[in-house]
Parts: structure tokens; sequence; C-alpha cells
């Protein structure tokens, strides 16, 4: 039983060392001389020096690519939240061949991939005149996000007992009521889940901002590139970038970590 136990710590350490990596490189080639960056075999120690985010941070675009990020994150978020949990509720509660659909036709949605779509979306909002505009990149980051947002919650309201709505009703609610009074607040840990990676999605996404947005609608994920030319990379920048993408995630994640793990582990185990 010991061996076993040293066993399994040990693969646990060496697969979050594997997911760790590439962050703990990331932020290593921020803090980089350029010489250091491209010196084989790669240097673990060396000299750190704050030129990249100095030279990111003096970018006058860059807080601007900070604004379009989460002006569009936060409102993808608030749209699919808005959205979702009624669906959710609908689908959990009223089983029917019409829910059954809708939840298949999500799938379908989730499946489909995004190279696909680019193409026709663009051609549409070319027509419409809705290139370079914040609603058209949060409508289309909302289509990505909705489905995933709709299965979690799903599953969060199935978790629920049918009976407390039931007595709610039977007290004088009505059926939206129950919902808002009684669903809505056991959802808190779900809802706060879903929150998360609903904001991770559209804080990352880059096919469609880099379509659809322009100028001044330009994301950070997209704004990266803005330091890839035809002649060189500035890989100590592009790190930087990479850090600073990483940090409000990082924080927004910390500071609802203890409603994000209950709403990960709702439903893990069955009575």
């Amino acid at each position: 039983m010991i061996q076993w136990k040293f066993v399994r710590n040990l693969l646990l350490v060496f697969f979050c060392s594997l997911y760790v990596f590439p962050i703990i490189w990331l932020v290593m080639i921020s803090f980089k001389y350029e010489v250091d960056i491209f010196s084989i075999p790669p240097k673990w120690l060396f000299v750190p020096t704050l030129e990249h985010y100095q030279t990111v941070l003096a970018d006058s675009h860059v807080g601007a690519f900070l604004t379009n990020s989460l002006f569009v994150a936060l409102g993808t978020t608030m749209i699919v939240l808005l959205v979702s949990a009624p669906a959710a509720y609908g689908c959990a509660r009223f089983q029917s061949k019409a829910a059954g659909r809708f939840i298949f036709g999500l799938f379908l949605l989730r499946m489909l991939p995004g190279v696909a779509v680019v193409v026709p979306i663009y051609l549409v909002a070319s027509k419409l005149a809705m290139l370079n505009n914040y609603l058209t990149l949060i409508l289309v980051h909302v289509c990505i996000v909705l489905p995933i947002a709709v299965l979690m919650l799903q599953n969060f309201i199935l978790e629920i007992p049918k009976e407390l709505e039931e007595a709610a009703m039977i007290d004088g609610c009505s059926r939206s009521a129950a919902f808002i009074r009684i669903i809505l607040p056991l959802m808190t840990s779900g809802i706060v889940a879903t929150s998360v990676f609903s904001f991770i999605i559209s804080w990352n996404e880059f096919l469609f901002s880099m379509t659809l947005s322009g100028y001044s609608t330009q994301t950070l994920p997209v704004g990266v590139t803005s330091f890839m030319t035809d002649k060189t990379l500035d890989w100590g920048a592009i790190a930087a970038m990479g850090v600073i993408m990483i940090v409000p995630v990082g924080l927004f994640t910390f500071m609802v970590q203890k409603y994000l793990i209950k709403g990960l582990t709702m439903g893990a185990v069955k009575e």
C-alpha cells in the first residue's frame, strides 16, 4: 500500500510538472535577455531583466488590447449566463424530444470547427457592416461558449431536488419565481464555475477575434501578433504579453476558487 501511494504521488507530481512547465518556461523567457533566450543549451540560471515588460507596457496599444479583451470577455460571460441558465433549467426540468434535440444540437455546434464557419461569418458581418465591432465579437464568442455553459448548468440543476421548487409553487410561487428564488441561489457554485470557463474561453479566443476585429477592437491574443514581423520575432515581448494575459485570468480564478472547486465536484458522488 505504501509503495502504491508513493508511485501514485510520483505520477501526480510528474503530470503536474508537465502541465506547469510551459508556463514556467514562458515566465523565464519573459525575464531573459535576448542572448539568453537563444542560448544552447538553455540557461536555467540567468540575470533577469524587465526590458521586455518595459517594451510591452511602453506600447500605447497594449492598454487598448487589455481593455478590449476585458470588455469582450465580460460581455460574453454576462450574456452566456443570462441565456444558458434558463435554457439549462428548461432542458433539465422539461424532459421531451425537443429538449433532447436541443442538447444534441448543442453537441453538434460545439464539435463544429471554427475554421469551417469563420469565412461565412466574416462575409455576413461584412455585408452587415459589423466588422471591427464589439457586438460582433461578443455574439460570436457567445455562440462558442453557450453549448458548454448549457451542458454544465444542466448537470448542476439535475442535482437539485425537484421537490424544493414544487414546494415553492404550492406556496404560491410561479415557476419563474421558483427558478429565481430557489434554483438560482442553489446554483451559485455552478454559475461561478460556468462563468470562469466562459471568461477563459472568450479571453483566449484567437481565430474569430483575428478575423472579425479591427484596429480599435483587437484583443490581447491578436495584439501579440504586433510583435511578429516579416523579419523577426520579439520572443521576449511575446512571452511578456503571454504572462500579462495569464495574470488577470489567474487572479479571477484564485478569487473564486472556493466556488469553482465546489462547482466542479458537484455531482461527482452519487448517494
